[in-house]
């Protein structure tokens, strides 16, 4: 809850009863439900409703999207594509994770839902999957691997190893990062191909 005070000032308060003893070393630390965390995400989602409703547009930010409506609607669809992946691998009572994988260094979890009325997409089954492993970089090198589409072939499937180009940016915060980016993917296709011996038997 956020209540207002003079001078432009907000109090942020939060409360909940739910505690469990698996996370209590994160919620100890400040970081789960801290005022940091939760005035930090406010200060994001503020700069991507600005960025938003924004009305003067970068020009380096266009590319392929021309109009101030393209880009909210690119926006949209990167928020909706967002909320998707966070209701795709978030806990639920109702869908469990399945593990996959034997050993605890390498798990592999697993989870299918139906998805009936989920706006822009068609009615069927999702199916998540997930894994975690340590990296020993620090993490604003992982982010920045991770947004260079000269790197995506190497840890995105999807690339199937095609070259990948940044057709538009749009930035949707103070910090350079912050961004969504429309990239296009040009597939190496190979057909299968095999040589009929039969063919050649008289």
């Amino acid at each position: 809850m956020v209540i207002l005070r003079s001078f432009g000032l907000s109090t942020l308060k939060w409360t909940t009863d739910v505690f469990t003893i698996y996370t209590e070393p994160l919620v100890n630390s400040g970081l789960a439900f801290g005022a940091k965390r939760w005035v930090g995400t406010l200060d994001r989602q503020c700069e991507r409703l600005a960025s938003a409703m924004a009305i003067n547009i970068p020009i380096g930010d266009l590319c392929v999207i021309t109009t101030p409506e393209g880009r909210k609607s690119i926006l949209k669809l990167a928020e909706r594509m967002v909320t998707s992946f966070c209701t795709g691998v978030g806990a639920s009572t109702s869908h469990t994770w399945t593990t996959l994988s034997t050993t605890d260094s390498d798990a592999v979890r697993a989870m299918t839902r139906k998805s009936m009325d989920d706006p822009g997409r068609p009615p069927g089954i999702v199916l998540s999957a997930a894994t975690s492993f340590w990296i020993p970089v620090r993490s604003k090198k992982v982010f920045d691997f991770l947004k260079d589409e000269n790197h995506r072939s190497e840890w995105d499937i999807l690339s199937n190893g095609g070259q990948v180009q940044e057709m538009a940016h749009i930035a949707n915060g103070r910090d350079p990062g912050n961004c969504v980016s429309l990239l296009r993917v040009d597939y190496k296709f190979k057909p299968e191909q095999h040589a009929d011996l039969t063919r050649e038997l008289h």
